[in-house]
């Protein structure tokens, strides 16, 4: 198992139109919203799909593949992927389940694989606030994905995919709705989140790991 990390938040503004102010990531700030929730539009369901095309055609001596190529998630019909990330040294697609607040991994080897449960907070599975955002690969391999939290029991999510050592990065207060999340170059993580649709008060993170 990895050892608990110690993480520390950086606030940087990166915009005139970004408002950042140290209150703004605590629950006591007059910004923030003690409990409102996210409605969802009516939604038909999933398309269906008839079958995988999949046609390859000989280019420069290889082959490439023309889409729409369908991959089936969760055969179970149980999955609802929120986003990826790719790890190109180890040929593998890490996969962030919304609705099941896991994260899974695909390779052309192997297929689908559920590679750990990620929550690590029992408030937010019994209230149904797992929620997940944009998943990351930090240069050491973690990957690092948010809970939006519905303004309650948002959090920074970590796992080790050599290790399934999944945790809750400590001291982030759940009341700012965590969605973005991307990592630079230079391997800095940046995070994004805001408290009230339309407040013109969304904020941009650094959060550097030591």
């Amino acid at each position: 198992m990895r050892a608990p990390r110690r993480w520390l938040l950086l606030l940087i503004a990166v915009a005139p139109l970004v408002h950042l102010a140290c209150g703004d990531d605590d629950p006591t700030s007059p910004t923030a919203d003690a409990g409102a929730d996210v409605s969802t539009a009516n939604d038909a369901g999933p398309p269906t799909d008839a079958g995988v095309e999949d046609t390859s055609v000989d280019v420069d001596a290889g082959a490439i593949t023309r889409g729409p190529v369908s991959l089936d998630f969760d055969p179970a019909g149980n999955g609802d992927p929120i986003s990826m990330v790719w790890d190109d040294a180890k040929s593998l697609l890490y996969i962030a389940d919304n609705r099941n607040n896991q994260l899974w991994s695909w390779s052309d080897k192997d297929g689908f694989e559920k590679l750990v449960k990620v929550l690590a907070n029992p408030v937010a599975d019994d209230a149904g606030r797992t929620n997940l955002g944009q998943i990351v690969k930090l240069p050491d391999g973690t990957l690092v994905v948010p809970r939006f939290g519905f303004a309650s029991v948002s959090a920074l999510l970590y796992v080790d995919p050599a290790t399934g050592d999944a945790g809750e990065v400590p001291g982030l207060p759940g009341v700012p709705k965590r969605v973005a999340l991307a990592v630079g170059p230079d391997g800095k993580l940046w995070g994004g989140y805001f408290f009230t649709p339309g407040d013109g008060l969304g904020v941009v993170n650094q959060y550097t790991l030591t």
